[in-house]
């Protein structure tokens, strides 16, 4: 095993908080780049010879087994930034949990023969982009907020509100 390389073992044998907030983040990274959100569903879709098999059976086994891997995904980022020690690891954790939420900030509708785009008060990309907003005085989440359309639009969006 490479050093950069870790599994749940690993993780669940961590004595020290920094090195399993660092794996965990690790860990739920390679998880969720396995899923159907991520990019690997596409070797499966596009690839040739696939290991669930072919058709439109072997793509749906594939796609329901990768949806399980990006929920595994969202929880061990959510666990990465409850053992984060570092404001590094922990802003990376909040940002990716945001990325991978299904619960989005913002929505469309059609409102006065027009579609608007209005902001979803409930959800939880709004709420983890309100610790990356509050937090965007310490540099390492700074480096997300000055990065992320998204979560400058949603800046935008709040301030247009006062």
């Amino acid at each position: 095993m490479q050093k950069n390389d870790c599994d749940k073992k690993q993780i669940d044998s961590c004595p020290s908080l920094v090195e399993k907030s660092v794996l965990l983040y690790e860990y739920a990274t390679r998880l969720f780049h396995a899923s159907y959100q991520g990019k690997l569903w596409a070797i499966t879709h596009y690839g040739k010879g696939s290991l669930y098999g072919g058709g439109e059976n072997g793509l749906l086994e594939a796609s329901k087994q990768m949806d399980t891997l990006s929920m595994l995904a969202k929880d061990y980022f959510t666990k990465a930034e409850v053992f984060a020690v570092t404001p590094g690891i922990k802003a990376k954790s909040i940002f990716a949990q945001a990325h991978v939420s299904e619960d989005k900030c913002f929505f469309h509708e059609w409102q006065d023969g027009k579609w608007q785009t209005k902001l979803n008060w409930q959800s939880k990309q709004r709420e983890l982009y309100n610790k990356l907003l509050f937090n965007a005085n310490q540099e390492e989440y700074n480096y997300f907020v000055q990065r992320c359309d998204l979560l400058q639009d949603y800046s935008l969006a709040l301030q247009n509100l006062w």
